[in-house]
């Protein structure tokens, strides 16, 4: 419940009340890493992952959380592991959302969305890609692209979206393509 509500904290202290009882417990593992993820706690994060992947070594979105998480802490190397995941795992909508939102990090606009446009394609009805995709097309000016997915985002519901701030945007570039449209 708490995780499902954005209670992160509370998440983590209940993950790790229940590790304590029951080390082995993967899934248990797996909800401490995203709880200490989403709290942006990298190193912790990391090392809740390498546990969690050790217990359930085929689950492929916990590699991809720690690849998301190691971007975090050494841009560089997460770069060259992500590419080379991607390889063994072409259908792994979080790696390609890692590796977008890691070149959007650095500024890396048209290389970001590649792998955003992939994740949106692979995992349609996940928010956070679409309003990352959004980001990266408003960067780029390609407004019509950006409402798209700003909008999509929106209608889909994410409670980690900065909600006011994209509606703020839709409404601006709204705006300034009406502007555009004027005859001076």
């Amino acid at each position: 419940a708490a995780q499902r509500a954005g209670d992160w904290a509370r998440a983590q202290r209940i993950y790790e009340e229940w590790l304590r009882q029951r080390p082995d417990d993967a899934l248990a593992a797996s909800g401490l890493a995203a709880a200490l993820h989403h709290q942006r706690q990298w190193p912790q994060a990391l090392l809740a992952y390498q546990r969690a992947v050790r217990l359930w070594p085929d689950n492929t979105s916990l590699r991809s959380g720690a690849l998301a998480v190691l971007a975090h802490m050494d841009p560089e190397q997460a770069e060259s592991r992500l590419r080379d995941w991607l390889l063994q795992a072409p259908e792994d909508a979080t790696a390609h959302a890692a590796l977008g939102t890691l070149l959007a990090r650095q500024q890396r606009w048209a290389l970001a969305r590649d792998p955003l446009e992939r994740a949106v394609a692979i995992a349609p009805d996940h928010a956070p890609y679409h309003y990352n995709l959004a980001l990266v097309y408003d960067r780029l000016q390609r407004t019509a692209d950006a409402l798209r997915h700003y909008r999509r985002a929106l209608a889909l519901g994410d409670p980690q979206l900065p909600e006011r701030e994209i509606r703020q945007r839709i409404a601006t570039l709204t705006e300034e393509g009406s502007d555009a449209d004027v005859v001076r």
